[in-house]
């Protein structure tokens, strides 16, 4: 039992030993009204278009009433203000596309100057993404049914330090979306099929008739484009043993390096016009293309392993 408050008061953005704030029933009523309006928007926008930021920005938040709607639409206030603040493209993106929902500054403005009039009530300042949220959202999965039982299993415990804190070893899984890097590995594992189709279209248009028997074989009969189709779909499938495993090490070693979307991107398009050229018989090209998608896929390594 001990425990189990411990944990909750470790997860909680409002100190339960503190003296609960008391604010004018007019000031409460029109926060309230705000978050009911603006908290379904932001955590809709972000989640759906900027999960990373969501997770940052609503990490312990949810929508309350009463007083404590104080405490918690200033606590957001701050963060907004903090990701407003920041200058990488993704924060300066996710603050833009808030902003054409209508959460723009003159909105958040309104609502604060209702939380600077209520003269009694104090907040927590919300703390940067540090040490303490790490915390407070470790403590936060420890409370889930099942999580604590996963985490022992795994020889990872929660464990209570001698100052009511909750540490653990483990190591924190990046849970993302289907990435542009994730999506070009797709790309690379179809294309040896996709020139394997063009090779047997190719291939029946000069022969006549294929030997579904013996597919095997067709290839040693072929000549010209079909041959050339044929060869881009062994070459596909020798990209994609270099690539796939240069793009899964740039996946989980460094996903938000700024390179690993470029690359990738430019892997793929490499890729795809290397199979175009080759049917074509553009040689210099098919050079070309071939050495530029090697390149991108050392480069992913290399950012995988952070030397870039």
């Amino acid at each position: 039992m001990a425990e189990g408050w411990a944990l909750l008061r470790s997860t909680a953005l409002i100190r339960f030993d503190a003296v609960r704030p008391e604010a004018p029933t007019s000031a409460v009523e029109e926060v309230d009204a705000w978050e009911n309006r603006w908290f379904p928007v932001i955590d809709a926008t972000l989640r759906r278009s900027f999960p990373d930021v969501h997770a940052k920005v609503l990490l312990n938040l949810s929508q309350t009433d009463g007083p404590p709607v104080i405490l918690s639409v200033a606590t957001l206030l701050e963060r907004l203000d903090a990701l407003r603040a920041a200058t990488d493209p993704v924060s300066k993106a996710a603050t833009e596309k808030l902003e054409i929902r209508g959460v723009t500054q003159a909105v958040l403005d309104q609502v604060r100057s209702v939380i600077a009039s209520v003269s009694k009530v104090s907040t927590t300042p919300a703390p940067a993404i540090s040490e303490e949220e790490a915390q407070r959202s470790h403590a936060d999965a420890c409370l889930r049914p099942g999580t604590r039982h996963r985490l022992r299993h795994d020889s990872f415990p929660c464990q209570q330090s001698a100052t009511g804190r909750f540490t653990s070893s483990a190591p924190r899984p990046i849970m993302r979306a289907m990435t542009i890097l994730l999506s070009a590995l797709l790309v690379a594992i179809v294309l040896p099929f996709v020139w394997a189709t063009v090779s047997t279209i190719l291939c029946k248009k000069e022969l006549g008739a294929l030997d579904n028997h013996h597919p095997r074989s067709l290839h040693t009969n072929m000549k010209g484009p079909a041959a050339r189709a044929f060869a881009a779909q062994q070459n596909a499938w020798e990209a994609l043993g270099v690539f796939a495993p240069c793009a899964l090490l740039a996946h989980f070693g460094n996903p938000t390096a700024s390179l690993v979307t470029t690359l990738a991107l430019v892997f793929i398009v490499a890729r795809v016009l290397h199979g175009v050229v080759y049917v074509a018989n553009i040689a210099p090209a098919r050079t070309l293309l071939f050495t530029i998608g090697v390149a991108a896929s050392i480069g992913l390594f290399l950012v995988g392993a952070k030397v870039l």
